[in-house]
Parts: C-alpha cells; structure tokens; sequence
C-alpha cells in the first residue's frame, strides 16, 4: 500500500494543480510505488537513495585516502600525482563510479578551490630579487 501526501496545505489554482511548486511525497514499497505510476496515478521524479554502503568498499576507499596522503606528505610521489593515483585506484577497486562521482560533486567547492590556487599563485614571486653578491664581479661581495 502506498500513500501520498502534501508536505503543507496548497491553495489549488482553477486547473486544481497546487500553487508554490510544492511536490507531492509519497510513501510505500517500491512496486506499489511503480504500479502507482504505471497506472498514471502521479509521475515519480525522484526517489530516496536506498543504496547502503559497502563496508568493504568504504574501509578500501579509506586506506587509498590515508596511502595517497602518506605519499604526498612524505615526498615519495608529488601531491598531483598522488592524487591522481589515488582517483585511478578509487575507479579500478570499484569504491565509485565515475557517474557517481560526477553526480555527488560538489562544484561549488572545485571552483573556490581553483580560485584560491590562482591567488596563490599571483601572491609567488615570479622573478628572484637581485642581491648584494649579485652586483660585484665573480659574485662574491667584498
């Protein structure tokens, strides 16, 4: 059995659909939910993620976390490709999918980190400021 209600009373318009955008939100089991909708009772647009982690895959995607982060700090591998090593073993251990991933991207937080990446860069010195051992012949001061 399924049933569905209104998340707060809606004023109905002459055509009765509810004003404000306000959706519907239905509750039951999965195949009441999908007869429902193969009847044309209401069209589903979503669903509630139902999927539970994998432990396996959460303690695998865990220590990939921590060995990238182990290389990076202690220099055997530079942070990039560390990273990048670290995203290559994520996909082929199967921790996440590639669809999935793009999917939870929080895109907000790529950019701010790639603004903060250029203003980072722009505050490096570009050019090394001449010394006192720079201006005597040989390079060595007096």
């Amino acid at each position: 059995m399924a049933s569905a209600s209104w998340g707060k009373p809606a004023q109905q318009d002459q055509s009765g659909a509810p004003e404000g955008g306000r959706s519907p939100v239905a509750s039951g089991s999965t195949s009441d939910l999908r007869a429902l909708e193969d009847a044309g009772a209401f069209r589903l647009i979503g669903e509630a993620d139902t999927s539970r982690f994998s432990k396996g895959r959460t303690l695998a995607a865990c220590a990939i976390f921590v060995g990238v982060l182990a290389l990076g700090v202690f220099k055997v591998l530079s942070l990039p490709v560390a990273a990048l090593t670290g995203a290559f073993l994520i996909f082929a251990t199967r921790c996440a999918s590639p669809e999935e991933t793009y999917r939870e991207m929080e895109w907000k937080a790529i950019i701010l980190i790639a603004c903060m990446l250029s203003v980072g860069a722009a505050c490096t010195p570009l050019v090394r400021m001449p010394t006192s051992a720079d201006c005597w012949p040989g390079g060595q001061a007096a």
